[in-house]
């Protein structure tokens, strides 16, 4: 069922991308209309896999495909590159 929502999400970010509404995300609305209801524990298990995001906008809470690392992770990375480059 997980697979299946994270497909859902993806297949909406898609069709937006196509239409060219931005921004790319999917209120939880919609999630729960194209499901049939809101998968929250779904989404918990997508976020723990750092698969997708949430947010927040003024009417509704938001999801979105996770698409680059958390800064810490980055940082992380940018390290291990210096220090390679030091080496050389």
């Amino acid at each position: 069922m997980k697979e299946e929502v994270f497909k859902t999400i993806e297949s909406i970010i898609s069709e937006k991308r196509e239409a060219k509404k931005y921004p790319l995300i999917v209120p939880f609305l919609y999630l729960e209309k194209a499901i049939g209801r809101l998968p929250l524990q779904e989404l918990r298990e997508l976020y723990t896999e750092r698969k997708v995001d949430f947010g927040r906008t003024i009417n509704d809470n938001y999801v979105e495909i996770r698409t680059s690392l958390d800064k810490r992770t980055r940082e992380i990375d940018l390290h291990k590159i210096n220090q390679n480059d030091e080496t050389d």
